[in-house]
């Protein structure tokens, strides 16, 4: 819904949007970052900044 939103209900940018997003979940690995919540014992990572 959020990719319709974003495209104003076009439903060919819709469509193009989340091809890409997935496209680009998929060669970045995204889905085989372990999660703390669904992998007990996995390190937690917090962002720094300003250092």
């Amino acid at each position: 819904m959020r990719f319709a939103t974003a495209r104003s209900f076009r439903l060919d940018k819709t469509k193009e949007q989340l091809i890409e997003t997935i496209t680009w979940r998929d060669l970045e690995g995204i889905d085989s970052i372990p999660l703390p919540i669904l992998n007990p014992g996995t390190p937690i990572l917090y962002p720094v900044r300003g250092l």
